[in-house]
Parts: C-alpha cells; structure tokens; sequence
C-alpha cells in the first residue's frame, strides 16, 4: 500500500456527488484540490465518511494521510484541520 502524508491549504472542493449501482464499493464522493507548503497542487478524492467529513467541515489548512492511486488522484483516507 503506498501512503502518503500531505500539510496544505484547500484550494478547490468539488460537489458532493453520489454513487449509483448495485455492487459498488462506495456510495458518495467528494474531489478536492490543495496547494502544499512547497507549491505543488495535488488532487485528491474523498469517500464515504470522509466526503461527508469535508462537506459538514470548513477546512482551509489540512494535514491528509492518504493512498496514492494509479488514476492520478489520492484517496483520502484521514483529514484533519491544523
């Protein structure tokens, strides 16, 4: 499993969006983008409990641990405010 540990700013959250089918590993996702203290913008996606997390939270500065994905996004799979 290749995790990853980001401190940023948001920049961009995207709509909530949920997922329709009978045999899908998520129900709801939510896309964000954030611009790490070197410059670097990433994205990443949220599922879940995780996409329910940021759209009830305001957060400007976040610390994430998240998986690196192959699709060229990173799955959250913890945010926090700092």
């Amino acid at each position: 499993m290749n995790l990853g540990y980001f401190i940023g700013e948001v920049i961009y959250v995207g709509k909530f969006k949920f997922v329709y089918g009978e045999d899908l590993t998520h129900k709801s996702v939510i896309c964000l983008k954030i611009k790490l203290l070197d410059g670097e913008i990433i994205n990443l996606r949220g599922y879940d409990e995780i996409a329910d997390k940021i759209l009830r939270n305001d957060f400007k500065f976040v610390y994430i641990c998240g998986r690196l994905r192959t699709e060229g996004y990173i799955q959250i799979k913890e945010i926090g405010k700092i």
